[in-house]
């Protein structure tokens, strides 16, 4: 309850660290090249890497909680994210 009533209260506080990790999520080695290519007519970019769509955002809701609950740079460790995913 106490979680709640004061994260909610400083949501407006957090967003410019929220967002921060939400780049930084995505332009970690992880997702490089994700999403580029193979669209009909696209010459430029040829090829497609897939995703598990649920994977990559379980990491991204986990990385952005952490930040917030942990901070840098415990927070974006994939060692410790995997174990806190795995509770």
């Amino acid at each position: 309850m106490v979680t709640r009533i004061h994260l909610t209260r400083h949501i407006p506080e957090l967003m410019p660290v929220i967002v921060e990790e939400l780049f930084a999520a995505f332009h970690d080695s992880e997702f490089e090249n994700v999403g580029s290519g193979n669209v009909p007519g696209d010459t430029v970019n040829a090829e497609w890497t897939p995703i598990c769509a649920y994977e990559k955002s379980a990491r991204i809701v986990a990385r952005i909680s952490n930040r917030v609950f942990v901070g840098l740079p415990l927070c974006s460790i994939y060692p410790f994210l995997s174990h806190i995913r795995s509770q």
